[in-house]
């Protein structure tokens, strides 16, 4: 509903990128992989949408129609040059994810492989980053997976290897428990909570810009 949408940004005064896509099993639907195609090409064509994603593999394993929506993105990208997002369930198979995606010819700088921060494995971060794709810690303030004080320490170690560029923060907020109104910790504890601990813990403030700033700014092509 684009006109809700330009209202909701107006009333806000925060711009609102929206995506198009599908996400993984068992949410997807019944449709080929030309189907699939065509309604991603159609939303970012008419403006509906600026971003393929998040589209996912589930828990350590790239299920069949999961690889046709990977397939469809691919196909959208190349009509359209948007950036795909994804999603990793805890972190697995984003080096699988990364490949597949470049392989078929998307460029590394377009890509953001998601959730990499609850692989909470240096190791593993740093094979994903070693491609040249983008990450997300964007499972910030869900502790039940991760403690914020561990994604610190990776963020401030990607900092000393001058990766830092290549990483964006988010919250994955995706039910109503997780907003302020319903008790959740909300869309501000990022701003307000983590980005604190990254300055407590010495993180440098142009590091902090950059993920929050700069890199989102290169991502969409300096629209922000």
């Amino acid at each position: 509903d684009l006109a809700w949408i330009q209202k909701l940004e107006k009333r806000s005064g925060i711009q609102i990128v929206t995506s198009t896509g599908f996400y993984k099993e068992p949410f997807l639907p019944d449709l080929s992989v030309e189907e699939m195609t065509a309604l991603m090409i159609e939303d970012l064509k008419s403006q509906k949408a600026q971003v393929i994603g998040e589209i996912g593999t589930s828990y350590q394993k790239w299920k069949e129609q999961e690889r046709k929506v990977f397939e469809a993105a691919v196909l959208a990208h190349q009509e359209t040059g948007a950036l795909i997002t994804t999603h990793t369930t805890l972190g697995t198979l984003g080096l699988e994810q990364a490949r597949y995606l470049i392989e078929n010819g998307v460029d590394p700088d377009r890509i953001i492989i998601g959730h990499m921060d609850l692989s909470n494995d240096l190791h593993t971060i740093l094979d994903v980053l070693a491609l040249g794709v983008n990450i997300g810690f964007d499972t910030i303030g869900k502790t039940n997976y991760l403690l914020d004080e561990r994604r610190v320490e990776l963020l401030c170690e990607l900092e000393k290897r001058g990766l830092i560029d290549h990483v964006v923060l988010s919250m994955d907020i995706t039910r109503k428990t997780q907003l302020k109104d319903f008790k959740g910790k909300g869309y501000a504890y990022l701003l307000d909570t983590f980005v604190p601990l990254l300055r407590k813990a010495n993180m440098k403030e142009a590091s902090i810009q950059q993920m929050l700033k700069q890199t989102p700014n290169r991502l969409l092509g300096g629209k922000l």
